[in-house]
C-alpha cells in the first residue's frame, strides 16, 4: 500500500485536531463486556466495586448493543497511562476473581476481556474538535490542530508512525478464515491477537447539535451509519471485519447518552481501508455525512471522533468465557 499520499498543496475540507500524546509510548487498553437474553445486572455491580479498588482504569467508557445472537451487551472500555498498572488490575481486581472462577462457566450469562497493549508508533487518533476521548483522554496536552493529514485517502495510514517503514498487512497471508460452527458456550477460551490485526474505535456526539442539525443527523445520517455497521457485523468472510458493535453510550449511572461509537476489529488495517474506500456501505455513510455538512454551511456542532490501533504480535489477548460463538474473535480460526 503506498504511503504519504497527501495531495500536494492539500486544503482539508473540514478541519480536525489530533491529540497530543508524544509523552506517552504505550498504554493499556482493554474491554470487558458481558451478554445475555435479559441483563447484565451482576457483572455491572461487580465492575463498579472493582472500580474503586486500587489500579484502576484511568479512563473508561461505557456502552451497550444488541449483537448477532440478539443478546444484550454491556461493555466497558478501560484506559491506563501504565500497561503494567492495566495488566496487575486485570490479575488481581475483585472482578478479576470473580471471572475466573468455574461458575462463570454455567452462568445465564457470558463474559468477554480482550486486552490491548497500544505502542502508539502503532496508533492513530483523530477528532471533529478539540474535546477528548480514549486514548486522548490520558494526555494532559492540549490537543494539537487543525491538522492537514486528513479527509484524503490514505489520512489514516499517514498519520500511523510506523507505517512509513511497515505495510502493517495481515501477518497470517489471508490464511485465517471465519467458522461459527463450533460450540464455545460452557467453555474458557483465549486467543492470542494475529499479527496487524486493526481495530477501530470510531464515535459520534449529537449533544450540541441544534434542533435543525439534530434532525439531519438522526434521520438521514444514523439510519446508514447503523446500516454500516450491521453489513461489517454479517459479512466477515466479504470485508475482513471480524467483530463489528454498534454501541449506545450511557454514563457511569448508566444513563443513556447522546453517544454511539462503532468498536470493530478488521484482519488488518487494509481491510478496514477497502471498505471505507469502495464499498457502498460506507461511501453512503460518507455521502450523507457531507450533505449535512453542506447543508448546514460547513458549520456543525456535530463530534466526531475516532482511534485506530494495529495490534503488534504479542500485543493482545482475548478471553471469552462462555460466550456465543459469534462474540469478538471467537468466529476467527486458523
Amino acid at each position: 500500500m503506498p504511503q504519504n499520499q497527501m495531495p500536494r498543496d492539500w486544503e482539508p475540507p473540514v478541519p480536525a485536531w489530533s491529540a497530543d500524546i508524544s509523552a506517552l509510548e504505550i498504554v493499556g487498553m482493554t474491554s470487558y463486556g458481558a451478554q445475555s437474553a435479559d441483563d447484565n445486572e451482576e457483572f455491572l455491580e461487580r465492575f463498579a466495586i472493582a472500580r474503586q479498588e486500587p489500579g484502576a482504569p484511568d479512563h473508561i467508557e461505557f456502552g451497550c448493543f444488541t449483537d448477532t445472537a440478539d443478546l444484550k451487551n454491556d461493555m466497558a472500555i478501560c484506559y491506563w497511562r501504565d500497561p503494567d498498572q492495566s495488566a496487575r488490575w486485570r490479575a488481581e481486581s475483585s472482578l478479576a476473581a470473580w471471572l475466573a472462577t468455574d461458575e462463570r462457566l454455567s452462568d445465564r450469562a457470558g463474559y468477554w476481556i480482550e486486552s490491548l497493549a497500544l505502542p502508539l508508533n502503532r496508533f492513530e487518533t483523530l477528532f471533529s474538535s478539540e474535546t477528548s476521548a480514549g486514548v486522548a483522554s490520558l494526555s494532559s496536552r492540549p490537543m494539537t490542530g487543525p491538522i492537514r493529514e486528513h479527509g484524503y485517502w490514505g489520512g489514516m495510514r499517514d498519520r500511523i508512525a510506523l507505517s512509513d517503514d511497515d505495510p502493517l498487512e495481515d501477518a497470517a497471508g489471508g490464511r485465517l478464515q471465519f467458522s461459527t460452527s463450533r460450540d464455545t458456550s460452557g467453555q474458557r477460551i483465549q486467543i492470542s491477537a494475529p499479527q496487524n490485526l486493526c481495530l477501530i474505535h470510531s464515535a459520534q456526539n449529537w449533544a450540541d447539535c441544534a434542533e435543525e442539525e439534530l434532525s439531519t443527523y438522526l434521520e438521514d445520517v444514523q439510519p446508514v451509519l447503523k446500516e454500516g455497521m450491521k453489513f461489517l457485523s454479517d459479512n466477515g468472510e466479504d470485508t475482513g471485519c471480524i467483530s463489528c458493535r454498534y454501541v449506545t453510550e450511557y454514563d457511569q449511572d448508566r444513563n443513556e447518552l447522546p453517544r454511539s461509537f462503532g468498536y470493530a476489529y478488521f484482519l488488518s488495517m487494509g481491510h478496514l481501508e477497502a471498505w471505507s474506500k469502495s464499498h457502498p456501505t460506507h461511501l453512503k455513510i460518507f455521502g450523507e455525512f457531507h450533505k449535512m455538512v453542506e447543508k448546514h454551511n460547513f458549520d456543525i456542532s456535530l463530534k466526531l471522533w475516532h482511534e485506530v490501533a494495529v495490534i503488534d504480535e504479542g500485543g493482545g489477548m482475548f478471553e471469552y468465557i462462555n460466550c456465543h460463538n459469534r462474540t469478538g474473535l471467537l468466529a476467527l480460526t486458523p
